[in-house]
């Protein structure tokens, strides 16, 4: 009973990840190979690989790091297969740009950390006016409506808050450089 749950939360486990990452993982995989068609094959074959060795996979560990490294496997892999395609890369600048998206995913993945430690920062009212925006996807006019505030109101106060996070972000960013 215990291994199945565990297999259970195992497969559960790699779902999440794997829907949490899977656009990025995309994305790193398009710099290596062009094509938008090959890209895909080769984030299939990624995903089919990422769920062979997930076994492999230390919990707690950087995710999207792994699961770049076996993309990139696969992309050089799939690379050696186009012997039809003439445009040919060669291995040094594909290394050069995957060195490159990795730092950009670090920092985007840093950001992201900063801004919801600065979202967490605000007060409950501005929070709830964020994911009626965000996660809600509401007009201002919506969000006016529902708050009782006037449009302007509502606008002027997300303007401020943008500012807040911009502002809280870069002072954050700039103390880790």
């Amino acid at each position: 009973m215990d291994n199945t749950n565990e297999q259970s939360n195992r497969v559960e486990e790699f779902e999440q990840l794997l829907g949490l990452y899977e656009r990025r993982i995309y994305a790193y995989i398009k710099t290596l190979i062009p094509n938008a068609i090959d890209a895909e094959n080769v984030l299939q074959e990624t995903c089919i690989v990422l769920w062979r060795k997930f076994t492999d996979y230390k919990r707690g560990t950087n995710f999207v790091a792994w699961a770049m490294s076996v993309a990139r496997f696969m992309a050089f892999k799939e690379r050696d297969r186009q012997i039809k395609n003439p445009v040919k890369y060669s291995d040094a600048l594909l290394c050069n740009v995957s060195e490159r998206t990795e730092s950009i995913v670090e920092e985007y993945e840093n950001r992201k950390k900063i801004l919801g430690d600065c979202i967490a920062s605000l007060s409950e009212n501005d929070r709830y006016l964020l994911r009626c925006k965000y996660e809600g996807l509401m007009t201002i006019r919506v969000i006016a409506a529902k708050t009782g505030r006037s449009e302007g109101g509502v606008y002027k106060t997300m303007q401020r808050i943008h500012r807040t996070l911009g502002s809280q972000v870069t002072k954050k960013m700039d103390k880790e450089k």
